[in-house]
């Protein structure tokens, strides 16, 4: 299916190699969480790992969807040693472009930065966000994100939690898991409380569908909640999840978007929560790169508990490359 309207992507994108933003962070944990011994999760060095998923991710997107119009990488200043900036599909954006003037700075949290993407200058009303770790994998169609009137498409986890503030999923994810997918359930339950409406799905770490009318009518009724949110510098318990649930289910109540019922995503983000996840993880990558039938996406990712394992580092680069050995137009 040919689009009758255009569509950008939209990637976000960090350097943690960068002494300037090494720096940045330090000093924002310093002051944050002076006499913490144990930091929250969203400060760990996991979460903002680079191995070059950002490269493989536009060659898969050359290969696999050429349909994109502009692709734009959201930094906070940064710019890949590698990308060919002077290519006319490539928009290199910084988070001061797009931020209104109450978001707490500097933000390492992507769940606020993803939330003010729609307010990239020039950025097409149907757009597709992607973390820097989500690659194709498979040709794409504009019907696996939109449906022919523009209504958005998204893919649910088919893992369920429950909602409810102090059930027994809800205590256990706060005191025993460490808020794994406490924010989930706190998006969900201001949902519920503006619309009567309940979800138990998170949505599949998948590329994310979405409009700028869509986000300016969600960031307008939930504004009050936003700007509490919009201070957090580093990912939170209570973070709202705008761009990755909140707008997905607001447009399905309101008859606005079609949820897929199977996902379609291939997950590897078991490194190292458990002792043997260097050797499994390796042999997960491997058995994927010799299947026939792939999925559309698949993720590298790398909410992990702790730092990631070399051996793991290693065989992911070492499977990506294979995967997509040729360099795209976005390169120098």
């Amino acid at each position: 299916m040919q689009s009758d309207f255009p569509i950008d992507a939209v990637f976000t994108w960090v350097d943690n190699s960068d002494p300037n933003w090494q720096k940045s962070k330090e000093q924002c944990i310093q002051k944050l969480y002076p006499s913490t011994h144990s930091l929250p999760s969203g400060t760990r060095s996991g979460r903002f790992c680079n191995r070059d998923e950002l490269r493989y991710a536009l060659r898969s997107l050359a290969l696999y969807a050429p349909f994109f119009r502009h692709i734009y990488i959201v930094t906070d200043n940064q710019i890949p040693t590698w990308l060919n900036t002077n290519h006319p599909q490539i928009k290199c954006v910084n988070h001061d472009d797009i931020f209104p003037s109450h978001v707490a700075r500097p933000c390492f949290n992507s769940n606020v930065i993803q939330t003010y993407l729609y307010r990239i200058q020039g950025l097409a009303e149907h757009f597709v966000i992607f973390d820097d770790d989500i690659l194709l994998s498979a040709p794409t169609k504009v019907s696996d994100f939109f449906t022919p009137q523009g209504d958005i498409i998204f893919y649910k986890d088919t893992r369920r939690f429950d909602y409810r503030r102090y059930s027994l999923h809800y205590l256990l994810d706060k005191y025993v898991f460490s808020n794994v997918i406490s924010s989930s359930q706190y998006t969900a339950q201001l949902l519920f409380e503006k619309t009567g409406f309940a979800y138990v799905h998170r949505l599949a770490h998948t590329p994310h569908a979405l409009t700028k009318t869509l986000m300016q009518k969600v960031i307008r009724l939930f504004k009050n909640y936003l700007l509490c949110n919009d201070t957090y510098q580093f990912r939170s318990a209570y973070d709202i999840k705008v761009t990755c649930a909140l707008a997905q289910y607001y447009a399905y109540h309101n008859k606005q978007a079609v949820m897929r019922m199977g996902y379609q995503y291939l997950d590897y983000y078991s490194i190292n929560w458990f002792p043997m996840s260097f050797i499994i993880t390796p042999w997960r990558l491997r058995s994927y790169q010799k299947r026939e039938q792939r999925k559309l996406f698949f993720s590298v990712n790398d909410s992990t508990p702790t730092d990631n394992h070399r051996t793991t580092l290693k065989a992911v680069s070492s499977i990506l490359s294979h995967l997509m050995p040729h360099a795209s137009p976005y390169e120098k």
